[in-house]
């Protein structure tokens, strides 16, 4: 028993947790580590991948904005299902958060909100972008009242630090304009710029950046009919939503993450931490890669 510990132990290490609060140059360090010392996941994942995408994700700019994605009538039944069986009123006088999410990490791979999320025209660019097949680890509906200003929370500029470069992927489930809360960057580039100027750190005390220090950067607002699709770095793009505004805001927001990220165990591939999903015996090899299923 004590030997089966102190290996689960080992098994679930995660030294990327003592760099992901660090500044950029240390993160990265880790990144690069972490990428070239797992060699089985780095040609399983990463080595001579070819997946071209008609879209691209700029590396300069870190963003990609879809339009015409043409998504299918069910994917909306299937979210306005959901959303029907829960009281949302009653979970919006209950919650302090800007964002109240619904449905977490609760889609099979039969879905057809997986299917789309993981549809050639989303999961390409974001495998061009991340230079591997990713882990997709989180899927749910987000619904913000913003009806309220929140101190602390994510009104204000921040980056994300699950991973050195990640994409947060948004789907608008309804129109969403200015008078939304709509999601605000800045550039990768610009961003880089300030976390250099400011040697950025990701802890509680500094991840937040106040207006008044990028007012002279350019914002901006991620807004378009329902149905728009944006892949966002998060972990590059300075980036704040859900601020107090007259409209509230419906979206579906996906995780994917290099299999290398600062909040995965080590030996993440023996542990199943980051399955979260239903799956079936149909997928194919890349489906079974991205919800990191044993192949």
């Amino acid at each position: 028993m004590v030997v089966f510990k102190m290996f689960k132990k080992i098994l679930l290490f995660s030294p990327g947790q003592i760099f992901r609060y660090k500044s950029k140059k240390y993160r990265k360090l880790y990144y690069f580590i972490s990428r070239y010392s797992h060699l089985f996941t780095y040609f399983r994942r990463c080595y001579n991948i070819n997946y071209n995408p008609q879209n691209y994700i700029d590396e300069n700019k870190g963003y990609l904005i879809l339009k015409d994605l043409n998504i299918p009538n069910s994917f909306f039944l299937e979210i306005n299902s959901i959303i029907s069986k829960i009281n949302l009123k009653e979970k919006i006088l209950q919650n302090e958060k800007s964002i109240i999410t619904i449905n977490k990490n609760n889609f099979n791979s039969n879905s057809i909100v997986f299917k789309t999320i993981t549809s050639k025209n989303i999961l390409y660019p974001v495998i061009k972008y991340l230079k591997c097949i990713p882990l997709i680890t989180y899927i749910a509906i987000w619904y913000s009242p913003n009806n309220k200003k929140i101190h602390k929370s994510s009104q204000f500029m921040h980056l994300d630090h699950e991973d050195y470069k990640q994409i947060k992927g948004f789907i608008f489930l309804e129109d969403i304009n200015e008078d939304s809360g709509p999601l605000v960057i800045i550039d990768k580039k610009n961003s880089e710029n300030i976390e250099n100027q400011l040697n950025y750190r990701m802890t509680e005390k500094y991840k937040r950046i106040d207006d008044k220090i990028l007012k002279n950067y350019k914002k901006i607002s991620l807004t378009g009919k329902k149905g728009t699709v944006v892949l966002l770095d998060t972990s590059s793009c300075l980036h704040f939503g859900s601020r107090k505004a007259s409209n509230s805001r419906l979206v579906l927001s996906f995780q994917f993450i290099t299999p290398f990220a600062f909040i995965l165990p080590w030996f993440w591939y023996f542990t199943k931490k980051i399955k979260i999903v239903k799956n079936n015996s149909n997928e194919s090899d890349l489906i079974r890669k991205i919800i990191g299923k044993k192949i």
